[in-house]
């Protein structure tokens, strides 16, 4: 009398099939079709939640584990900035005080006209700009 041993039936697991969709979906089916499943996060650009990576793929007998990683949420862009450790400072503007032009009498420099100040002690005596004094 002859022996025969039954061989496992084989089942396909489809990688690109599964890619793309909800973790707990594809959990669910593989399970459905008699395999272990265990799932593992890793950050990706994917949307979050959904199935990146399955661990094997192609012929598989009942029974045998399954690894499904899934996407989280994307990783955090990087910054283009260090991050400032003081106050930002504030622009330096010297505010230049614009001064009239010195007028000249006779060669003589002499006060802006809004200025110049009138001594008392030549209160009836000519002005020295030649206009006449009230």
């Amino acid at each position: 009398m002859e022996t025969v041993t039954a061989e496992p039936d084989l089942i396909t697991i489809d990688e690109e099939a599964l890619l793309g969709m909800p973790v707990d979906e594809a959990a669910a089916l593989l399970e459905d079709e008699g395999f272990e499943v265990d799932t593992e996060e890793a950050a990706s650009n994917e949307p979050a939640g959904t199935v990146i990576q399955v661990i094997p793929t192609g012929e598989l007998p009942a029974g045998s584990a399954v690894h499904l990683r899934y996407s989280v949420s994307p990783p955090p862009a990087p910054t283009t900035q260090a991050p400032r450790s003081r106050t930002p400072r504030r622009p330096r503007h010297r505010l230049r005080r614009r001064r009239p032009p010195l007028r000249t009498t006779a060669g003589r420099n002499s006060l802006p006209a809004p200025v110049a100040r009138r001594s008392s002690h030549h209160a009836a005596g000519p002005d020295p700009r030649g206009r006449s004094q009230p």
